[in-house]
């Protein structure tokens, strides 16, 4: 059986990617029609509030797994759109 390693991310990590989509409006819709075709509402809605913040202690407030689902898209955005 395979097993697939993903990346590990620190908090500084996050940090980065939030700045980096905060930074570049094309980079933030592109990241956020990701997120709203692979995620439910209420996740969706979490990013949304994270990414619109702009802090990764954002995350804080919400279920470890929408810190996860951000992670996810935000790999999909990256091998769709900068691979």
């Amino acid at each position: 059986m395979m097993r697939i390693i993903k990346k590990m991310y620190d908090s500084d990590d996050l940090q980065s990617i939030l700045n980096d989509l905060n930074a570049d409006e094309i980079y933030k819709q592109r990241f956020m029609g990701i997120a709203q075709d692979k995620m439910g509402f209420m996740d969706f809605g979490a990013v949304k509030y994270v990414v619109r913040d702009g802090f990764v202690e954002s995350f804080t407030r919400f279920d470890s797994d929408v810190c996860e689902q951000f992670l996810d898209v935000y790999e999909l955005c990256v091998k769709k759109y900068y691979n």
